[in-house]
């Protein structure tokens, strides 16, 4: 792609985000839920992640939006 093109795509991107039309993968309410629970059993991250059928990674990210501001 060229440097024009490319430009060009990225000030759509960001005309598309300003006017709420580019908004992202919506989230997996049933997965967090699920995620929610392993954590508050207790339950280890990875073994988390395998139960669940998810990245570890977005094991950690579910875990940082649920957890209370300064305990992680």
């Amino acid at each position: 792609m060229t440097e024009e093109g490319q430009l060009r795509r990225l000030q759509g991107i960001k005309r598309a985000k300003a006017e709420g039309k580019y908004k992202g993968r919506p989230i997996d309410a049933e997965l967090h839920a699920r995620i929610k629970l392993c954590l508050d059993v207790g339950m280890p991250i990875r073994k988390i992640a395998t139960v669940c059928g998810c990245a570890k990674s977005t094991m950690q990210r579910v875990q940082k939006l649920i957890a209370p501001e300064g305990e992680l």
